[in-house]
């Protein structure tokens, strides 16, 4: 997979996930408590992106690792029922658009 584009991501630890008018642009919202992670999508379209996190008591979901500040996210995301369709990897707080 060839990467198209690198973005720089800021993870947030909130409890409450803010409300999309509130969120800023590159920034992750995590909230540890309620095991979800929000961000605007990357591409710049304003939509609202919800990864819930697996934290091995739920099936699907998202596994997030944390080491110094820094935020890894698997599976990919995929935002194909956005019209802009972006797809990107988030490791160590860097989206490689893919």
């Amino acid at each position: 997979m060839k990467t198209l584009k690198k973005i720089e991501i800021t993870p947030i630890w909130v409890e409450f996930i803010p409300e999309l008018k509130d969120m800023e642009e590159n920034k992750l919202y995590i909230s540890n408590e309620y095991h979800t992670a929000c961000h605007k999508c990357l591409c710049g379209c304003g939509n609202l992106v919800v990864t819930p996190i697996n934290h091995g008591n739920m099936q699907g979901g998202w596994n997030y690792t944390e080491s110094n500040g820094k935020v890894s996210l698997k599976p990919s995301i995929g935002n194909y029922n956005f019209p802009c369709k972006y797809h990107y990897i988030l490791t160590n707080n860097v989206a490689n658009v893919v």
